[in-house]
């Protein structure tokens, strides 16, 4: 192991040597994306005597793999699908890698083969934590091993501390990072549509509603709006764009198309060996742009990746820590073991990547403050139960009073008639950007649904005339969600008078 630990990655390998020494059976660490946590678990791996790391999927097992035996200088054997770990000693490499759902099938982790393990070590530790997998890393505390995870989001998306491993023992959150110069900073654009206010949607168990969300964001205006932005301002450079929906990632390909651009495209219903190609004909340069759902989350390694479009709106912070940890990668061989603060921020502001764009198409990040998990956790409201039982009701009144709202459409259906009907659109869109600082409180704006067409374009209907509001219900062919806002603030302006 040539590589010279950081001081934050020392600081954290002696952290757990204390603790495992000290016995205690476990111990969580909050580290920002691109911090180099599998040097870390090679470090630790090279100084316990039978050690297991655990990953949550396949392809941070690909990635992870080939990385600890360059560390360590060692095989590691790979417990995964139909590769088994040898019962036998004689056969058994020192150092171990799990995914962790081989080890919950069938109770795999009983085996003989995990007999012995000195520490145990989970990354991506906030990912899945059922009580199937609880009861796995209480088995290995029963053994004796010392229990270790990492995630750069230790935390629920409602601020809640994650089941099993409570409050971090070390935080090294993305911002404290970026202001040490280890990561890259962010450029943060709200760009705000002029025809949807995602404040009017409807919520449920605290994040927006999926259905309603599906439905307003794979409508023709939207898609079109979204392909505008990018092509206004990805310059040719390597682009990622979050959707929530297969149909919404679907139109966004498709919208790119006729435009001559290609693209490429992945999500959770593709075939393994088709979301692969299409990965790699991005990460080798064919393609610039890639659209995915679902599939370029944790894990997910691509230093050169320098704007993130986000088309997925979200309540959640863990969410949007992760999709904003996605660009913050330094290029690679831009930062050198021994660095100062002060040259590892000249080193990356004379970089080609001095910084990376997150383009905000949602507005979720108008009123977000990136926090550690610490900061989190300490939150005053998060404190108050009383508080937190008022939330679960009204989550829950919610979810009974959303069920019957949203029309349920049967997308394969319509989908060669909306196609002919697109296929000919092309829709030029204005967009006007905000910078957002992630490092200030947040500071609300005006919000609410806006005209997209006619004398009041881009103008808040709860400016506009009353009769010019219900001229324009009356005109409606169909209901559209804009329609819907208008609908209701009619309503308001009714319910303000005694009949």
């Amino acid at each position: 192991m040539t590589h010279i630990p950081r001081p934050y990655q020392q600081e954290v390998f002696q952290l757990a040597i204390e603790k495992a020494r000290a016995g205690e059976s476990r111990c969580l660490v909050e580290l920002a994306t691109g911090m180099g946590k599998s040097f870390i678990m090679a470090m630790l791996g090279q100084a316990a005597k039978r050690p297991l790391a655990i990953v949550p999927s396949l392809p941070i097992l690909k990635q992870f793999h080939p990385a600890l035996e360059a560390h360590l200088s060692e095989p590691v054997d790979i417990e995964q699908a139909d590769s088994r770990v040898s019962n036998s000693s004689l056969f058994q490499s020192r150092f171990m890698l799990a995914s962790k759902d081989s080890l919950i099938s069938r109770d795999r982790y009983k085996r003989g083969a995990f007999d012995s393990r000195t520490i145990v070590m989970v990354d991506e530790c906030h990912v899945g934590m059922s009580p199937k997998f609880i009861e796995i890393l209480s088995h290995f505390e029963s053994v004796g091993a010392f229990v270790m995870g990492f995630s750069a989001t230790p935390y629920r998306g409602n601020g809640r501390a994650l089941p099993y491993w409570g409050r971090p023992a070390y935080s090294m959150a993305v911002m404290k990072a970026i202001k040490q110069h280890w990561l890259v900073r962010p450029k943060v654009f709200l760009t705000e549509s002029t025809h949807i206010d995602f404040s009017e949607l409807d919520v449920i168990r605290g994040d927006f509603d999926e259905k309603r969300l599906e439905q307003i964001l794979s409508e023709e205006q939207v898609v079109q709006e979204g392909t505008s932005l990018v092509l206004q301002t990805y310059k040719n450079q390597s682009s990622a764009v979050y959707c929530q929906s297969v149909n919404q990632a679907k139109l966004f390909a498709e919208v790119f198309e006729r435009y001559g651009l290609k693209v490429s495209i992945v999500h959770y219903r593709q075939k393994v060996g088709e979301r692969l190609a299409n990965m790699n004909a991005f990460k080798s340069g064919e393609t610039q742009i890639i659209i995915n759902v679902d599939v370029l989350g944790y894990g997910w390694d691509h230093p050169e990746l320098r704007n993130i479009y986000n088309f997925y709106p979200t309540r959640s912070l863990p969410r949007l820590t992760q999709r904003l940890g996605r660009g913050t990668r330094a290029l690679k061989g831009v930062l050198q073991d021994g660095m100062t603060a002060g040259e590892r921020e000249k080193a990356i502001l004379s970089s080609d990547k001095p910084f990376f764009r997150f383009f905000d198409y949602t507005t979720s990040l108008a009123e977000v403050e990136l926090k550690s998990a610490v900061d989190v956790l300490d939150e005053e409201s998060r404190s108050d139960p009383e508080r937190r039982e008022r939330i679960r009701k009204k989550a829950e009144e919610g979810a009974e009073e959303g069920v019957d709202i949203v029309e349920e459409i049967d997308w394969e259906q319509l989908e060669e008639e909306r196609r002919k009907e697109r296929e000919k659109i092309l829709v030029s869109a204005k967009f006007q950007h905000e910078e957002r600082d992630l490092n200030e409180a947040p500071v609300k704006k005006r919000r609410g649904w806006r005209m997209f067409w006619g004398p009041y374009r881009g103008e808040l209907i709860a400016d506009l005339p009353t009769d010019y509001l219900r001229s324009v219900v009356r005109r409606s062919r169909k209901w559209t969600p804009l329609i819907g806002g208008i609908q209701k603030e009619l309503s308001r302006r009714d319910s303000l008078f005694v009949s």
